[in-house]
This record gives structure tokens, sequence and C-alpha cells, in this order.
């Protein structure tokens, strides 16, 4: 066998030759400027995004942003808000420790003599015939509350109240039947103690009752003011009708007017599902006598 070698190649005929070599340079020279032009233009285009990218990061003129602050890693120390004088249960109790074992004895003696007396009265005495004695106490009452609106100096409740008793007495059968209240005439909450706050009268400490249960210094005083008018009131009723001297008359109508007081408020001792139930009773005691003194 022959050896391969480069003379064994046919030679290309020179006028071919000169024509082969001029386009190999020609082609190998555009494929190297395309090449370069590509390589210089995706520089430019990455460039470019570079620096949009730090000028949206970081715009001209713009502090440099914070060194990243790792996030805290424990609660805050934590502070009650204040509280709000109006809302807070709380009340300045200076008498608290008798105030509780008053309540204490309250809640014993409603459980064990007043609540199964009003059991009875209730279960004996039909539901019309105790409207028509709750009608007739809150006649006599409205006399009481005719006088503390006028030394309250509001007229126009003194009116409405005069003009109720003046109903109720005649056609409602000395207070029987509360006629007034369908002629648009409704009762007046005035008492001697609201009398006393309009004055100015500071209410003082809060203070639990025997028997009357919540009270301040200021509303002991308008219950000894009440009791004493009411007394009067009661005193010129059995004059006139010549039971002066009826004594057993009188400790009968006291101690039934008591029983069918107690009979139509709601309230229950210990029954109010919470522990803070005189807490609770005193903020809503203070509360609802500031709201009767303003309106």
């Amino acid at each position: 066998m022959t050896a391969w070698t480069p003379s064994a190649l046919p030679a290309t005929p020179p006028a071919q030759d000169a024509v082969v070599r001029p386009a190999a340079r020609h082609l190998l020279s555009r494929l190297v400027l395309t090449r370069l032009v590509r390589g210089l233009t995706i520089a430019m285009l990455a460039a470019g995004l570079a620096g949009c990218a730090a000028t949206m990061e970081n715009p001209a003129g713009a502090a440099p942003p914070p060194p990243f602050t790792a996030p805290v890693t424990h609660a805050p120390e934590h502070k009650a808000p204040p509280r709000d004088a109006a809302t807070q249960v709380e009340r300045d109790d200076p008498l608290e420790a008798y105030n509780r074992r008053m309540y204490a004895f309250n809640a014993r003696l409603d459980r064990y003599v007043f609540l199964p007396v009003v059991d009875l009265y209730e279960t004996v005495v039909p539901q019309p015939f105790r409207n028509g004695i709750g009608n007739v106490f809150d006649n006599v009452g409205e006399i009481p509350t005719f006088a503390n609106c006028l030394l309250q100096g509001r007229f126009d409740k003194s009116a409405i109240t005069l003009g109720r008793f003046a109903l109720n007495t005649t056609f409602g059968l000395l207070g029987l039947f509360d006629v007034a209240e369908g002629a648009g005439l409704y009762a007046q909450d005035e008492d001697f103690g609201q009398t006393l706050g309009v004055w100015g009268v500071p209410a003082g400490p809060y203070v639990i009752l025997p028997v009357l249960g919540p009270s301040t210094v200021r509303d002991t005083a308008g219950y000894a003011g009440d009791f004493g008018l009411r007394y009067m009131v009661y005193d010129t009723l059995y004059e006139e009708t010549g039971n002066a001297d009826a004594t057993a008359l009188r400790w009968g109508v006291t101690a039934l007017e008591a029983v069918d007081t107690r009979s139509r408020i709601p309230l229950r001792y210990y029954d109010a599902g919470t522990p803070f139930e005189y807490e609770w009773l005193r903020f809503l005691y203070l509360e609802k006598r500031k709201a009767d003194i303003a309106r």
C-alpha cells in the first residue's frame, strides 16, 4: 500500500485558487465582526440594566439605606393603659370593711326574712291587687316628690307631679289606678338626696345601710328628709280618718309598704354570676345617682 503524503493531494488549479482564497478571507472577517458586535451589545445591555437597578434602589441625592437590623426577639414591656375615672369600677370607699360586712348581713336578712315574706305575699295576693297596692303607695309618694321638685327649682316636674296626684286621687280612686299615666303624665323620680346634690352638697363616702342597702352620706341625709316628710303625710291621713292612735294600723301599713317595695325590686343578692358583685353594685349605684341629679 502506498503511504499518504501531502503531495498526494491533487493540486488546485491556479485560476480556482485565485477565486477561493479571497472568498474564504471575506467570510472569516464577517464571522469575526458579527461575534464582536454581538458581544459588545450584550455587554452594553448588561451595564444599562445594572445602572437602572442601582438608580431604583438608591435614587440620586437619597441617603443610603440603613443597615439591616434583626427583629426584636422578646416581647416589649407591658404598660397598663391609664384607667378613665368615669369607667373604672373602683371608687373611693374608705368604709369598705364595714360596707362588706353590712352587705353580707343584708344578704342574709333578705334571704331568710324578706324574701320568704315576699314569696308569701306574691302567692296570696294576685298581681292586679298588688298593682293597686303599689299604686296607692306611689300616690302618697307624689307629695314628697312634689316638694323636692319645688326645692330643686324644677317647676315643670312639680306641675306634672301635682297633676298626677290630683288625677290619681280623684279619678284613680285614691291612687288605686294610675290614670294620670294614660293621660301622658308620667311619674317623676325626685328625692331629697337628689335635692341636696342639686344644691351642691358632695356625695361623701359610699356606705351600706342596714336593710336599706347602698347609699352615700348625702343620700343617707336624703333618706331621713324623705322619711320625715312621708311620716308627716301619713300622720295627717291618720288624723283625718280618725286613726291617730291606731298604732297597729301604722305598723301594719309600714310593713305592707316595705314588703310591696321589696317585691318590686328584682335584685337578688349573690345572683349576679360574678365574684365582684359588691364592686359592680357600688359602681352602678353611684353612676345612677350622678345621672339622677344631672337629668
